[in-house]
């Protein structure tokens, strides 16, 4: 008690500082409904950025192919296709220069698809090398001289393909 006949610290004459229960569920509820709102923006864009990956991908492993296609074409001609093999036989100066000249002919190098992987293999070394991975198509046409290549990978919003067309 205090001098003048009051109690102290009864706390029913001075107001509590915090917050009551409403207050605490109105705060949460308007939290969840924010955070809500934030995951469903997030999952299309997470779902956007996958695919910006996957195209990426595919897109550098069909220039990875190319490259290797385009510089052993370069080197050499066309001999055959023969079975799943699109077989490319080196020109004379190149083929002494790998060390795989025979006199009057080269080996060469094939490629094939194995599963998703486009093989390139060198028949004198016998060395077989994945140059790119993911093709889902690996198609070899001749028409009168002109030669395409499809190469494919992926499918959908994803997928890339690419064609290349030289004359021999």
């Amino acid at each position: 008690m205090t001098g003048d006949g009051r109690q102290r610290g009864t706390g029913r004459g001075r107001r509590q500082r915090g917050f009551t229960l409403v207050e605490l569920m109105v705060a949460l509820t308007f939290s969840s409904i924010i955070i809500g709102m934030a995951l469903r923006v997030q999952g299309p864009a997470q779902r956007f950025i996958t695919d910006l990956r996957t195209q990426a991908y595919a897109t550098a492993e069909l220039r990875l192919a190319a490259e290797w296609l385009c510089h052993d074409l370069a080197a050499g001609r066309v001999v055959s296709q023969r079975g799943p093999f699109f077989h490319i036989e080196r020109e004379a100066n190149v083929a002494r220069q790998y060390g795989a000249w025979a006199g009057t002919w080269d080996l060469g190098v094939a490629y094939r698809l194995d599963g998703d992987n486009l093989l390139r293999i060198d028949w004198k070394t016998a060395e077989a090398h994945a140059v790119a991975t993911g093709l889902s198509a690996f198609e070899i046409e001749e028409d009168a001289g002109t030669w395409t290549l499809h190469l494919a990978i992926g499918e959908g919003f994803a997928g890339r393909t690419l064609d290349l067309v030289w004359e021999e």
